[in-house]
């Protein structure tokens, strides 16, 4: 891989800051090969794979704007690009009952994104909003080809296009000793067009939830420390056919952890703690979450 990276930025008066870069990279994949060796016959087969060369150009602007002290404006748009792994590529892969297969012609993918928010800070009070939209062009993804009670093959493939659009909240205040914290994120991915399956478009990205919310509550004091974390999603899927549904969840987790001199510290986490099961994947075979973990320990710095 070789690339070329420049970035600048400019200041106009004392409230608009402009940033602009571009990125240009090239990258070669060559010498690949594929060798399989069949036991009961001790045969290898090798597959010898063309050479590959690809480049891309990504520009990126952005200004932040300062409305006032507490309150800010920022906007940002781009153009991305990502080369394929050597396992999309060349390496297969089963689990359970789904057989996935490697596509030596994938090309990179391209994104174009676009996003502005607001920032606004009062005293112990922080506040940040965004609203996104990101368009794939030839996204790597696992496609389905057949499917048999015994057997579902799919195979990566550059899924045509994909849109995601969505808006994103944080925020943080403290109370005395106690800082608070919590996010949502809204998110609406779904294929757009995929001229040689038809049968997806318009269905949920895999493994991508409308609605993700996060929240904490850390406490300290002296050498001690406590953090109460909770995570709920919303249903998302896990093939790209929408068949296997992977229900909701909610999830908390505490933390607890006491200093020893300057440098030791000794800490008990528990995650999970009422014991939420719900499903992490389906191959179809339902494979759930981790149950109720403790983990005792100490850390050195």
């Amino acid at each position: 891989t070789f690339g070329l990276f420049f970035q600048d930025f400019a200041k106009l008066g004392s409230r608009l800051v402009i940033a602009g870069s571009v990125r240009y990279e090239s990258r070669s994949n060559y010498n690949a090969l594929s060798s399989t060796r069949t036991l009961s016959t001790n045969i290898t087969v090798t597959t010898k794979f063309p050479d590959r060369n690809e480049d891309a150009i990504s520009p990126q602007i952005s200004m932040l704007y300062h409305l006032s002290d507490r309150l800010s404006f920022y906007a940002n748009a781009s153009r991305s690009f990502r080369s394929p792994t050597l396992n999309e590529l060349y390496r297969g892969f089963r689990v359970g009952n789904v057989l996935t297969t490697a596509n030596e012609n994938l090309k990179a993918e391209r994104a174009n994104n676009i996003e502005g928010g607001i920032s606004l800070i009062r005293k112990r009070f922080a506040l940040r909003s965004s609203v996104f939209w990101t368009g794939i062009d030839s996204p790597v993804a696992n496609v389905t080809v057949t499917s048999t009670p015994v057997l579902i093959t799919r195979q990566r493939q550059n899924a045509g296009t994909t849109r995601s659009t969505g808006v994103e909240i944080e925020a943080e205040t403290s109370l005395k000793q106690v800082d608070f914290s919590a996010s949502y994120l809204f998110a609406d991915s779904i294929v757009t067009s995929f001229p040689s399956n038809p049968a997806i478009v318009g269905l949920v990205i895999p493994q991508v939830p409308r609605h993700q919310f996060t929240c904490q509550a850390r406490y300290s004091r002296a050498k001690w420390t406590l953090a109460v974390q909770g995570r709920a999603s919303g249903e998302q899927f896990d093939d790209d056919l929408n068949q296997f549904r992977l229900e909701p969840y909610a999830q908390v987790d505490v933390f607890v952890s006491r200093k020893i001199g300057e440098k030791v510290q000794i800490y008990a986490a528990i995650e999970n703690i009422f014991n939420s099961r719900y499903s992490v994947g389906k191959t179809p075979i339902r494979t759930v979450s981790s149950p109720t973990n403790l983990r005792i320990g100490f850390r050195w710095n």
